[in-house]
């Protein structure tokens, strides 16, 4: 693989054309995959995130935890259905995102997400297949993947 954008292309171009939606946790697994087995001295990390989605008039229309990759600390949405949007601003932390919000906006339920998803992260970090615990994700897994290869001549 000749670099990590060519294959964060592919994972764009195969979520649009099958409206794939709500999978950021088996997309930052594949693509932490791929990163680690193709570019084994970069410093690859899963990452749970806050998202929050702005309008053009700068309104908070939603928020969304959300899962994403960071490599040699720039971060990498392998997801469609954030990456399209326009105005999206990520938080990987509470402090930060404090800096910019009142924290007593965010539902409880959202900040026990983040927690959740905070430790699926730490899981892919200690290579801990989440594919093979969770079926749910084994087969859009494996179709994204066969697609990808394809592309990629992998």
């Amino acid at each position: 693989m000749e670099n990590i954008e060519h294959c964060i292309a592919s994972m764009l171009e195969y979520q649009k054309m099958n409206n794939i939606k709500g999978y950021c946790i088996p997309n930052t697994q594949y693509l932490y995959n791929i990163a680690t087995k193709y570019f084994p001295h970069n410093s690859v990390k899963a990452q749970a995130v806050l998202c929050f989605v702005y309008d053009d008039s700068n309104e908070l229309i939603k928020r969304i935890v959300h899962m994403v990759l960071t490599i040699d600390g720039i971060l990498y949405d392998p997801s469609y259905e954030l990456y399209s949007l326009k105005n999206v601003s990520y938080f990987t932390n509470i402090e930060d995102l404090k800096q910019t919000i009142n924290i007593e906006t965010i539902s409880k339920d959202t900040l026990d997400t983040f927690t959740r998803f905070q430790k699926y992260a730490t899981m892919i970090n200690n290579e801990i297949s989440l594919i093979k615990i969770t079926t749910n994700y084994s087969d859009y897994y494996n179709k994204q993947s066969k697609y990808i290869a394809i592309a990629n001549n992998l």
